[in-house]
């Protein structure tokens, strides 16, 4: 892919092929007007010279503007560079820095003698910024005496360079002493109207001398042997200028005093709004005094003093403008040591490689992992980079580990005290760091408690409000995190910055728990891994905030029967229903054979997966409890009677998720199929017996492995999460964007299974944007430049559908890329699904509505 120059940043590592490069062509135009004001002020005083005029009436320090981090620094170096190889940059790149010259308007310097830059927010209080130019100017001086005895120009004009060393030291000696006796006598002689003309004479005089000085300076630094003119300009830089608060109009002011000289560009960064309150500040404080009559008269005035002050010391015409970091970021291409891309696929690529950490990466929005100026892309790339390798397989698992661990410490640290110290308030730090200071294994609980009471602060306006330290860890589901996280978010805009954090840090920590649970060979620190993962998950997905995803059921829509609404649903009552199968014999046998019945298997398996809790009598969580009784019927059909033991159950459609997490080898989804499988085995042998049949214990064991073959679940120990419910930014938005697709509406009975394979889908949709985006992140944009990094694609979707609940009962999504609808059918049959899911919820409709009448009664 051909990529247009003027967007790319090449970062450290990236050396260009050609020395003349523009390594940060997002500039360009800003190079390009900076070089129209220089060459303009040149050119005006080219021709006042020709004319017998005077020069230097115009200002010549050109001033890069834009706010904090909008690249200004970056810009102005690289400025600095371009002039400092003046003539090769405009041989190679003059039309696009010079649109408007002509080639003999860009030859009328010999060049740029560029000095050190300076940063005017460090300088103390008594640093004078005059002294500190001289000091950068005797320092290449020094340097090219000391370098100079060895050339052959110096050999042969050693008379006239010697005169021209002391002239040039005399001349540093005596604008100093000029300049330091300004300074003196100001202090000495105070404020009357004779000091002020001895101190205006005083300053002329130093100025003559700095004119003086800068003339000699450039001569003897660009010496000519043929005499001629060398026509050198002296480039002064200084950086941050409007963060010195207390000296930055007296620095502007003597920049433009003493440096206003016809062969000097002065080149300085400033935030306009910033150096404006700076000035204004200035004039405010020596206009007026406070109480005096008209007093905002005077301040008005005095403003107004100020802006002509910047007027006149920093022309429209040398304001060079940042451009909006924003728009120019969105299309700017990042060139790594490994790949080059877009910003947002660059950065979420590399923390995915460096940290496992996938990031949600479909969202329009700014994104608060990608660096929003320039300054903190370079910084936040070198921090990533600095991060140990961990695709280097050849240094063995354990070496792996230990470099992840260490990452993971860095990376963490970086989220707690430098995202959240720098974006978040007092109180928003207090809230931040009392969720990280609890254990993890229930800082999800806590994190709901203590955010949901900051909804009520800012909800009743209230500046202090005890947080509760109680959280009830029965009742603790996932969805509580996400409405918690979404409904601050969407009540209180100021909080966003907090919920970033709080889902940086989560999806930090609990990702790091599931690179322990799939990588770490310990068994006790998989199992470890294990629990923590179960309790980030709580009891289930689902809660009230998911209810929108439930449906309402009827049994026939062409009838006006009140709806059954199928949404989350906590202790429901599961205890009075039965269901009953219906097998034909048609094959004229007067028994039933295992093979009869093992269809049974995956549809129990795909129904109560939806339950992922079941509790007892007294209200506490139980395993599930299965009755099934084989009772033959009449002619050819024999029924079969499911029932639950269990008094209630939650019903959740995100139920399956988690489920397969195993802990002392085994997992929740491994233990609900055993136990089916445990009760329609059992029913089975009381069938067989009742017909009289001895069972030997070989023929129980061929019945109880047919069975668990028809099972969704496989016995495979290995460690995987189909849902990334871990990866908290990703899972929920991905979430979020599912839930607002759906609508509640009301289905027929016989639309259950298609309605949830649509939910189903959605999730298999949004997950497959995520992977489209990794993929293309994984990859280079120029095809030349490659990739040599350690591949980043993502698997949501493909590990999404492999899920044995998902497998079995199919998804479908309308794919708005391919224009088509991708339609996975079920496995299991889908009017037993139906019917069973159908009556289950019948139960939870009466039994509730039997609690409302009791309720009604007592009242």
């Amino acid at each position: 892919m051909e990529v247009l120059e003027e967007r790319k940043i090449y970062l450290e590592g990236t050396k260009k092929s050609e020395d003349t490069g523009i390594r940060y062509p997002l500039y360009t135009n800003c190079y390009a007007n900076a070089l129209e004001a220089m060459w303009s002020n040149i050119q005006y005083n080219k021709n006042a010279k020709a004319q017998g005029a005077p020069q230097g009436l115009v200002s010549n320090i050109i001033a890069f503007m834009g706010v904090r981090g909008s690249g200004k620094t970056t810009a102005l170096n690289e400025f600095n560079r371009i002039l400092g190889k003046h003539d090769e940059y405009i041989a190679k790149h003059g039309k696009v820095l010079l649109p408007n010259r002509q080639n003999q308007d860009q030859k009328c310097t010999g060049g740029f003698h560029v000095l050190k830059s300076i940063d005017a927010s460090l300088l103390e209080k008594d640093e004078d910024i005059i002294e500190l130019i001289w000091a950068n100017m005797f320092k290449d001086f020094e340097h090219t005496l000391k370098g100079s005895s060895n050339c052959r120009e110096y050999r042969e004009y050693r008379e006239n360079r010697d005169e021209a060393t002391r002239s040039i030291v005399d001349q540093f000696d005596k604008v100093y002493k000029s300049y330091q006796q300004s300074k003196e006598k100001q202090v000495m002689l105070g404020d009357t109207v004779l000091a002020k003309l001895k101190n205006l004479a005083s300053s002329l005089k130093t100025k003559e001398f700095c004119d003086e000085l800068i003339e000699k300076f450039l001569k003897y630094m660009h010496y000519r042997a043929d005499g001629q003119d060398t026509n050198f300009f002296l480039v002064v830089t200084v950086d941050d200028l409007d963060l010195n608060l207390e000296s930055g109009y007296r620095i502007l002011e003597n920049l433009y005093r003493y440096l206003n000289n016809p062969y000097v560009v002065v080149l300085i960064a400033v935030d306009h709004l910033q150096i404006k309150m700076i000035s204004n500040r200035h004039f405010i404080e020596n206009f007026y005094v406070k109480g005096k009559k008209d007093e905002p008269l005077y301040a008005r005035h005095a403003e107004q003093l100020s802006g002509d002050f910047l007027v006149k010391v920093l022309p429209q015409s040398n304001r060079v403008y940042m451009p909006d970091y924003r728009n120019i970021l969105n299309k700017a291409i990042i060139v790594g040591a490994d790949r080059s891309n877009f910003l947002k696929q660059f950065i979420l690529g590399k923390i995915a490689e460096k940290m496992g950490i996938y990031y949600d990466a479909v969202g329009l929005k700014w994104h608060f992992s990608v660096p929003k100026t320039l300054r903190e892309i370079v910084q936040y790339n070198d921090f990533l980079e600095s991060l140990c390798n961990i695709s280097d397989v050849e240094c063995g698992t354990e070496e792996i580990i230990r470099r992840y661990e260490a990452n993971h410490e860095r990376f963490n640290r970086n989220i707690s005290e430098n995202m959240g110290a720098r974006i978040l308030n007092l109180q928003q730090q207090r809230i931040f760091s009392m969720i990280l200071g609890r254990n993890i294994e229930r800082r999800a609980e806590y994190a709901v408690n203590f955010l949901n009471n900051e909804r009520k602060i800012t909800a009743q306006e209230e500046n202090q409000q005890k947080l509760s330290d109680f959280v009830d860890d029965q009742n603790y589901c996932y969805s509580d995190l996400l409405e918690a996280i979404y409904s601050l978010g969407r009540e209180d805009y100021n909080q966003k910055v907090l919920i970033h954090c709080v889902l940086a840090s989560f999806t930090s920590e609990m990702t790091k728990e599931y690179y322990d649970y799939v990588n770490n060979p310990n068994e006790a620190v998989q199992n470890e891994a294990a629990r923590r993962l179960e309790s980030f998950l709580g009891n289930t997905v689902g809660g009230n905030w998911l209810n929108k995803m439930g449906f309402g059921v009827v049994a026939d829509k062409n009838t006006n029967q009140e709806p059954i609404v199928l949404q989350w649903t906590d202790q429901g009552d599961i205890g009075h229903f039965k269901h009953t199968f219906r097998i034909e014999r048609n094959d004229g046998r007067k028994t039933l054979l295992i093979n009869d019945l093992s269809f049974i298997v995956p549809i129990l398996e795909c129904v109560f997966i939806l339950f992922p809790n079941y509790y007892d009598n007294n209200g506490n969580k139980a395993e599930p409890v299965w009755n099934i009784e084989i009772i033959g019927g009449e002619g050819n059909v024999d029924t079969i009677d499911v029932e639950v033991a269990n008094k209630r159950a939650d019903f959740d459609i995100w139920g399956f998720v988690g489920k397969e997490i195993i802990i002392e080898g085994r997992s929740n989804l491994q233990i609900q199929t055993e136990k089916i499988v445990e009760a329609l085995h059992a029913g089975f042998i009381v069938y067989k017996k009742k017909e009289g049949k001895k069972i030997k214990e070989e023929q129980k064991e061929t019945w109880r492995r047919h069975l668990l073959e028809k099972s969704i679940w496989h016995e495979s120990k290995e460690r995987k999460i189909y849902f990334p419910f871990y990866n908290l930014d990703l899972a929920y938005n991905v979430i979020k964007r599912v839930k607002r697709k759906m609508v509640m509406e009301t289905i027929d009975k016989s639309e259950i299974l298609t309605y949830l394979q649509r939910v189903y889908g959605h999730i298999a949709y949004e997950l497959a944007r995520e992977d489209q985006f990794y993929k293309e992140a994984d990859n280079s944009i120029e095809e030349p430049h490659g990739n040599t990094g350690k591949s980043i694609a993502s698997s949501f979707k493909e590990d999404f559908v492999s899920h044995p609940f998902i497998k079995a009962i199919g998804y479908r999504y309308w794919d708005k890329e391919t224009k088509e609808t991708i339609t996975v059918e079920e496995k299991i049959n889908q009017n037993d699904f139906n019917e069973l899911l159908y009556l289950i919820f019948k139960e939870f409709h009466t039994a509730n509505e039997m609690d409302k009448y009791a309720v009604a009664e007592v009242e």
